[in-house]
């Protein structure tokens, strides 16, 4: 019996830790919800491996004991899943020591993970099958003209998914020919509105959107009318923008092949006079945003767009 109390007071204890753990990646780190639920469903683990009581265990920890951990925690796994088993786990160890669970940070005992950029095969759509995706739409229904603004977005101007699904009617400044977008960590950016895109949109305004209250650009279509959720099916029985896995496209979907990874974190360097769309993947904050800088500097050679003009209409 009084083994059943202590593990009931340990698993407790577990979760209390999680929650101010939660609390923090929200408050402190701006993450997305999504972020948050796989940050604290990878981090887990590790404080279960811990012996009871865990307030003992957290407070002495030890770099051996993390090293150990996560080699066995990573054995077998592939790249992807490996480093964002790290990398929650690296989080994890700075909130409790911030916090003032354990007494030195462990961070760095957090081994890395070996992968290298080109050690795999490409990861990209050439400018053909882009073009055959977004002909693919059927663009004379509502849910074809507002899966090929998505998607122009998407190709266009190198957004994940999430941001896609984030838009709002107010992040469209047509007369200064911008989009509003808010990325991870509460970044907010604003970035030069291609001609393509606007086009896309304004099709899908004035004959694709349903009249509704809702705040979000893209929109549900069969009633009740909801926001779009990154990740989600196509038409109105739960309409997706592309993250992470399949690409909707009047409403069918590419093959997991093609589109596992592909589609992942958008990001492009597509336009006039490029043969090719990569997609790339953002792997820390400081690199992330070098690549959004770099974004919108493509975007502006690209589409040739001078702000100051535009300010002056």
């Amino acid at each position: 019996m009084g083994g059943e109390v202590s593990h009931a007071s340990w698993h407790e204890s577990v979760e209390v830790v999680l929650e101010q753990f939660r609390a923090w990646l929200v408050q402190e780190r701006g993450l997305a919800p999504e972020s948050v639920r796989c940050y604290v469903t990878q981090a887990r683990p590790f404080l279960v491996a811990l012996p009871s009581p865990l307030d003992e265990a957290l407070r002495g920890l030890g770099a051996g004991q993390v090293t150990a951990f996560m080699l066995g925690r990573c054995a077998g796994r592939n790249v992807w899943s490996a480093k964002a088993a790290v990398t929650a786990v690296r989080s994890l160890l700075r909130f409790l020591h911030l916090g003032g669970h354990v007494p030195v940070g462990l961070a760095g005992a957090v081994p890395s993970v070996a992968g290298w950029r080109l050690a795999s095969l490409p990861r990209g759509l050439d400018a053909g099958q882009v073009e055959l995706l977004l002909a693919a739409c059927d663009r004379g229904s509502p849910v074809g003209r507002r899966d090929f603004a998505v998607l122009t977005v998407l190709a266009r101007l190198g957004l994940r998914g999430a941001e896609v699904a984030g838009l709002r009617l107010v992040d469209v400044d047509w007369r200064a020919g911008e989009l509003t977008v808010r990325g991870k960590a509460n970044r907010i950016d604003a970035l030069p509105l291609p001609v393509a895109v606007g086009e896309a949109l304004v099709a899908y305004l004035t004959d694709g959107r349903p009249a509704c209250d809702v705040a979000t650009l893209f929109v549900t279509v069969r009633a009740p009318v909801a926001p779009a959720v990154a990740g989600r099916g196509a038409a109105g029985r739960g309409p997706g923008v592309p993250a992470g896995g399949a690409a909707t496209a009047g409403g069918r979907y590419l093959p997991p092949s093609e589109s596992r990874g592909e589609q992942r974190h958008a990001g492009s360097h597509y336009g006039p006079g490029r043969g090719q769309l990569c997609w790339r993947h953002a792997t820390t904050p400081s690199r992330a945003a070098l690549r959004r800088t770099a974004r919108r500097a493509r975007c502006r050679a690209l589409h040739r767009i001078d702000r100051r003009q535009l300010r002056l209409r």
